[in-house]
């Protein structure tokens, strides 16, 4: 099938070490079909790096389309060993205040941070699809200002507001709602008011270790099946390579986690450690060792839906 049918995005999680071997996984993040997609947004939907090589293949080398999906799938694979760590086109980077700034400091004595942000992704498609741009907004407010307090920084209103394009009194009329569904949001003003809390990722792990599925995560934490897989993913390779020994900044090094999220996984290893954790204990074990199947992630939205 031609990337027009199906929009398959990968990202190369990170090349770890363990038991004296190199496993490379790449994680399949989403795939949507293209019925699914309201016309309006399929222009959006085919703008992917693999379209665009898949098109240029077939129209200017005249390729047929199998060898054109067989090359595109390898060029692709290419991109992702030897980039994938590095920051994707649909994510700009922002500087903002770190979450370790205390009150009262002004914006201009403030210690900024630089920080990774999605801007567009796969799943804002289908968000606009199924509920409409005003909770799209919602739902990248909630990744952006998630992403960057996982990342040690903290986003502003004016922030938030530059960044999506949106009025700052509409970013606190979309703020008070998405809080009114019950997500704390890690915003300078909360952070601010409250201290650090909890990452996102961290709620989201542990939810998992109590035994709730993915349905029941997405629904209480607003986030997708597939950020929800690779959060518990990256969990599981910090869980393997603490059980072979591996000290804090080995596994700090081998999976480029922040030391705060680092440290959050630890206190989760050792709170759920009991027997009546087990069985999930071990799929996390087994999720570490194996590349995420793509037909587990589109089970896991479809019950979503």
């Amino acid at each position: 099938m031609p990337p027009s049918d199906y929009l398959l995005k990968c990202q190369l999680t990170h090349i770890f070490y363990l038991s004296n071997y190199y496993f490379l996984s790449v994680v399949i993040i989403a795939t949507i079909k293209e019925e699914n997609i309201q016309p309006k947004y399929l222009s959006v939907f085919r703008h992917t790096i693999a379209q665009q090589i898949h098109v240029e293949l077939e129209q200017e080398y005249q390729f047929p389309r199998a060898i054109c999906r067989s090359l595109t799938d390898l060029f692709t694979s290419y991109l992702d060993i030897y980039f994938g760590s590095q920051r994707n086109p649909n994510q700009i980077i922002f500087n903002c205040i770190a979450y370790t700034v205390p009150p009262g400091v002004g914006s201009k004595e403030a210690a900024t941070i630089p920080v990774k942000l999605t801007v567009v992704d796969s799943d804002d498609i289908k968000v606009a699809s199924a509920k409409g741009i005003h909770e799209l907004i919602k739902f990248k407010i909630i990744r952006i200002v998630e992403e960057a307090y996982s990342q040690g920084g903290t986003l502003t209103q004016a922030d938030i507001s530059i960044i999506l394009g949106i009025s700052p009194r509409s970013v606190v009329r979309y703020i008070k709602e998405i809080q009114k569904d019950g997500i704390f949001l890690h915003t300078r003003g909360n952070v601010r008011d409250i201290g650090p809390g909890i990452s996102h990722k961290t709620k989201i792990v542990e939810l998992y270790l109590k035994n709730y599925e993915y349905g029941d995560i997405q629904r209480r934490t607003k986030h997708s099946a597939g950020a929800i897989m690779r959060y518990i993913k990256e969990f599981s390779r910090v869980f393997i390579l603490q059980e072979q020994g591996h000290s804090f900044n080995e596994i700090r090094i081998l999976t480029d986690l922040s030391e705060k999220l680092l440290r959050e996984y630890f206190d989760l290893i050792k709170k759920y450690q009991g027997s009546e954790y087990d069985d999930r204990l071990e799929h996390i074990r087994a999720m570490a060792f194996k590349k995420t199947n793509w037909f587990e992630l589109k089970n896991a939205e479809e019950d979503l839906l």
